[in-house]
C-alpha cells in the first residue's frame, strides 16, 4: 500500500499525533477496558434498523510480521528491525451495522461531513448526528492507536444498492518527538496507507477484492 503523510489538507487531521494521543485523558480505565467501550459503542451507533442484535466479536491472536510490513511503504523495514517474527494483534468485527458507508472521494467538505468511512478514518472530534447515537467520531478512537505500534487496519463491506463493496485503509497516529517513532520524516506524526488517487493526490482504500484478501489473510482473517 502507498503511504500519504498528514499535511495540511481537506484530508488532514487538525493536530500532530501527540496532541491527538494525550487528548484521551481517562485516568481511571485501563486502555483495553476503554478500547472494550469505544468498540461497543461505535457498533451499536451503527445497528441497522430492525435487527434483533448487533454481534461485536473481539479476536486476539498471532501473526508473522514480516508478512504484514510489506504491505506498508516506507516503514516496511523499521516495522521488522523492532518487532519481528510472531506478533500479537487484536481485530475486533462487528456485524448487523451499516458499516463504513459514505463518499470519500468528494471534495465538498459537507458531504465528506456526511462520510462515515471519512469521519472515521480521517476526522477527530467529529461528532456524531445520528438519532441515539453517543459521542463522537472523535478522541474515544484514539486508544487504538495507543495499542501496540500504533497501526490501525479499517476494513468494512458495505451494500451500494445491488451490490457489495469493500474498503480498506491503514493508518497510524503517534508522537513525532518520540525516537522510537516510525515515521521518521513526518512532522505531525500521522500517515494513512492505501491507494492514491490518479488526479489529486489524495489517498482512497483499496477496494479490490483480491488485494483484500490477500492483506487480511496475513491475520487469517476473512
Amino acid at each position: 500500500m502507498k503511504i500519504k503523510h498528514a499535511i495540511n489538507d481537506i484530508q488532514s487531521m487538525a493536530h500532530d499525533g501527540s496532541k491527538i494521543l494525550k487528548s484521551l485523558q481517562n485516568n481511571y480505565l485501563p486502555l483495553i477496558d476503554i478500547v472494550v467501550r469505544e468498540s461497543i459503542q461505535n457498533s451499536l451507533d451503527a445497528s441497522l434498523e430492525g435487527v434483533k442484535k448487533t454481534q461485536v466479536e473481539f479476536i486476539i491472536n498471532h501473526f508473522i510480521s514480516e508478512n504484514f510490513a510489506v504491505f506498508l511503504e516506507e516503514v516496511d523495514q523499521l516495522l521488522i528491525e523492532r518487532f519481528p517474527g510472531r506478533q500479537r494483534f487484536i481485530a475486533i468485527r462487528d456485524r448487523n451495522t451499516h458499516g463504513l458507508t459514505g463518499d470519500y472521494k468528494s471534495t465538498d467538505l459537507k458531504e465528506l461531513n456526511n462520510s462515515n468511512f471519512h469521519k472515521l478514518v480521517f476526522s477527530i472530534g467529529k461528532n456524531q448526528t445520528n438519532d441515539g447515537a453517543g459521542g463522537s467520531w472523535g478522541y474515544g478512537k484514539t486508544s487504538y492507536f495507543r495499542l501496540g505500534a500504533g497501526i490501525v487496519i479499517y476494513y468494512t463491506r458495505i451494500q451500494k444498492g445491488e451490490r457489495f463493496e469493500e474498503r480498506l485503509i491503514a493508518s497510524i497516529i503517534e508522537d513525532p518527538s518520540k525516537e522510537d517513532r516510525l515515521l521518521l520524516n513526518n512532522e505531525r506524526g500521522i500517515a494513512w496507507w492505501g491507494e492514491y488517487a490518479e488526479d489529486n493526490g489524495r489517498i482512497f482504500p483499496i477496494t479490490d477484492s483480491q488485494e483484500i484478501e490477500r492483506i487480511l489473510s496475513v491475520f487469517g482473517l476473512k
